[in-house]
């Protein structure tokens, strides 16, 4: 009984030890943490584009003149565009502008030589940006860049020739014509009997067994029909360059194409997800594909859906695409654009010079004539064919312009922009460092695949 007593007694105390044990509050301000929420991750924007620097070696004063060359280059491609039916008494010409391509450079090069056989350049030197200045400034100014354009580069080839055609039995070029052109546009003169030629088939006259060799056998004639009357001057413009980054042929499907309201049909779609320079305003949008390693671009103008090609080529001139190439952001796109070719020939050019130059023109060729009919050399009839091809390894280009003569003439989005050219579209290809702008075109979904729905 004392040892169970005892037992008790020692439980019952270790019970009132516990419950006398009080905790000591903590007199200290509780602290709360406060928890910052979540910031949202930043947008990162795109940062500006760095161009390469120009591998023309065109002075600093020769380099003011690409922006007047390229307004040439815009305006003549939108009088082209907004010309595309020609009427002469009893015939009708009419031209599928809508998937035109133009070299407006190739025609400059005509241009500045037919300036040396004119007696006052004024108005010639307008058209081609030097107003003020001489024959000898356009001269100048079109060798440098035929030495320039010629250089071999890796990834791309570039061919730029010029010629000077005349029938034996015509009046003879001054000389100094021909000395002239050989020296600052290294051209070739080649001479012909057209009384020899006259059943002789296109494909195998002179002018295009010329053509051919100039062009690497991807035109097989000039683009006159018919041999001009006497003589023509010839320029050749001949294009290749590899995409800096391919596009991978198996990731190229099939997709619509509309004109802009609804789907016209299917087109091959080249597609690749990567930056590339881009620009946006509220007109249109526009992706800048390097070729070359980097030394030309081939730029998709994608008007906004509510906007024609029309007013696209309309708004374009030398500010406009200087501001374009100037705030050009490389940004992350998924890209698709269409795989296509594109051929356009044009044989009434002449009238769409401007009418300055073309009024002046023809005043001193009618003076020219009233005294001295036999011996005068003129033209009046100009015409380019062209040809353009876009695939998976690359762009290929090449234009042909001939001054002649004729006694009559769904669920989440996504973060990425998708830059899908599947309505009407401008493109052109420049020379990256300076952005003059080689060859120019609209493609509207020629050849795509006919679909019911």
């Amino acid at each position: 009984m004392a040892v169970a007593a005892a037992a008790l007694l020692t439980i019952s105390c270790e019970k009132q030890e516990e419950e006398l044990i009080v905790p000591v509050e903590n007199n200290k301000e509780e602290v709360v943490e406060v928890v910052a929420p979540e910031e949202e991750p930043k947008v990162e924007e795109p940062a500006p584009v760095q161009l390469p620097e120009t591998r023309l070696s065109l002075n600093e004063e020769q380099m003011k003149n690409i922006a007047p060359g390229n307004d040439f280059t815009f305006r003549f491609f939108e009088k082209v565009y907004d010309n595309s039916v020609f009427e002469t008494p009893g015939s009708k010409v009419s031209y599928d502008v809508d998937n035109m391509f133009l070299s407006p450079l190739s025609v400059q090069f005509v241009c500045g030589m037919l300036g040396n056989l004119m007696d006052d350049q004024a108005s010639l030197s307008k058209m081609l940006g030097f107003e003020g200045e001489g024959i000898e400034r356009v001269n100048e100014y079109f060798r440098t860049l035929t030495g320039d354009l010629v250089k071999e580069r890796s990834g791309s080839s570039l061919n730029l020739a010029n010629a000077i055609m005349r029938d034996v039995n015509a009046p003879g070029f001054p000389e100094e014509f021909i000395e002239c052109l050989k020296k600052f546009y290294f051209s070739d003169y080649l001479e012909f009997e057209a009384k020899s030629l006259e059943d002789q088939p296109v494909g195998e006259r002179p002018e295009d067994l010329w053509v051919k060799d100039k062009t690497s056998g991807l035109m097989e004639s000039a683009p006159l029909p018919v041999v001009p009357k006497d003589y023509s001057l010839l320029n050749a413009l001949c294009f290749k360059a590899d995409w800096v980054d391919k596009f991978d042929p198996s990731s190229t499907i099939m997709g619509p194409f509309s004109n802009g309201k609804e789907v016209v049909g299917i087109v091959p779609m080249m597609m690749k997800t990567n930056k590339f320079p881009y620009f946006k305003n509220e007109d249109f949008r526009a992706v800048s594909i390097p070729m070359g390693e980097g030394a030309y671009y081939l730029t998709v103008i994608l008007p906004s859906q509510d906007k024609p090609v029309k007013e696209i080529v309309k708004s374009l001139d030398s500010e406009t695409w200087n501001k374009m190439r100037a705030s050009l952001v490389s940004k992350e796109l998924h890209l698709g654009i269409p795989k296509f070719n594109a051929e356009f020939t044009h044989n009434n050019l002449f009238g769409l010079l401007d009418e300055e130059f073309v009024k002046d023109y023809s005043t001193q060729i009618e003076k020219k004539l009233s005294e001295d009919f036999d011996n005068t050399i003129w033209f009046n009839v100009l015409a380019q064919k062209s040809l353009f091809k876009m695939d998976e390894d690359g762009a290929t280009a090449a234009a042909v312009t001939q001054l002649g003569y004729f006694t009559s003439p769904g669920g989440e989005p996504d973060p990425i922009e998708v830059f899908n050219a599947d309505h009407p579209f401008v493109y052109a290809i420049s020379e990256a460092g300076s952005g003059l702008v080689l060859f120019m075109g609209t493609y509207s979904g020629k050849g795509a695949q006919q679909i019911s729905f």
